[in-house]
């Protein structure tokens, strides 16, 4: 599934993708279909994308080399800034999660060497940390982030099947895990933070799940069957007005699964896609985003 960024700035919109043997483009206004202008050539794989409260953006991917970098534009200007050059050198897939919290961005990103992944963290502002590895995953895109201006979540499965969230409150300077489940088997997580409530979603067996988390309580409130999922479909994952929508992609279909209250059932709906595809688009507000799929 195609996936654009489109950035909702005050001063003019505009949208950023990584295409394929292109690198890093940007087209104003967003959405529109012509008149691409090249970012940044010697990129591949994937990136993520944020802004600031202040309106500053951040893209975080990586060169056709495996070196991790920043592009950033906080004075007008598109700046290019090397975050981390791994000593196993050459491209490896790579997951990015950029979450803005306050004036810092903070960055999850998967890191392989000897066989072994790590979910690594650091921040993206101009005194940045070192990159550190904050847990073991079982594949390079065994995880996602999220932000909410209070909490910044990594939700991820280990070596061992466990999916976790690892929860930072930059405020309180204070950082803990809370287990969600055991099993191993997840694919496609997605999270979502919302006013201290954390919403997971993920495939597992066939079939997509939601988990809901007091993140304060630390108690998983509820544990949700969104219904099936066709062998080999994307993912994509919303939370809009306190109600989770999950998007599924396949060959040739997409399926809307919108989530209403604990006594009501998921509501499905089926587009055809013969013929059409579908974009992922992630709209980046300052300090905030959402997730949709469009066709």
């Amino acid at each position: 599934m195609y996936r654009e960024f489109h950035i909702m700035r005050p001063d003019g919109d505009f949208s950023l993708s990584l295409l394929r043997g292109t690198g890093i483009i940007i087209k104003k206004p967003a959405g529109r279909t012509s008149g691409a202008k090249l970012l940044f050539k010697n990129a591949r794989g994937e990136m993520d994308v944020c802004m600031t409260p202040g309106g500053t953006v951040f893209i975080m991917a990586q060169t056709q080399n495996g070196v991790i970098f920043k592009i950033t534009d906080s004075d007008g200007v598109w700046r290019r800034f090397d975050v981390l050059v791994p000593k196993s050198g050459g491209f490896h897939e790579k997951k990015f999660a950029l979450c803005p919290s306050g004036g810092e961005v903070f960055a999850f990103f998967s890191l392989s060497s000897a066989g072994k992944t790590a979910l690594m963290a650091t921040t993206l502002s101009k005194s940045g940390r070192t990159p550190a590895a904050a847990a073991r995953l079982s594949s390079w895109d065994a995880f996602d982030g999220a932000s909410d201006g209070s909490f910044v979540c990594a939700a991820f499965e280990d070596e061992a099947g466990t999916l976790s969230a690892l929860i930072s409150e930059p405020s309180r300077k204070k950082t803990s895990l809370i287990p969600l489940i055991s099993g191993g088997g997840f694919s496609n997580i997605r999270v979502r933070l919302r006013g201290g409530a954390l919403f997971t979603a993920f495939i597992r067996g066939g079939r997509v799940f939601l988990i809901q988390t007091d993140i304060r309580a630390r108690v998983t409130r509820e544990i949700r069957d969104m219904g099936e999922a066709a062998p080999g479909a994307r993912m994509a994952f919303s939370v809009t007005d306190g109600a989770p929508v999950v998007y599924l992609v396949s060959e040739n279909k997409l399926v809307t699964v919108r989530c209403g209250g604990r006594s009501r059932a998921a509501v499905r709906s089926e587009t055809d896609l013969t013929g059409l595809g579908a974009r992922e688009i992630k709209r980046v507000y300052p300090g905030e985003c959402e997730t949709e799929t469009v066709i």
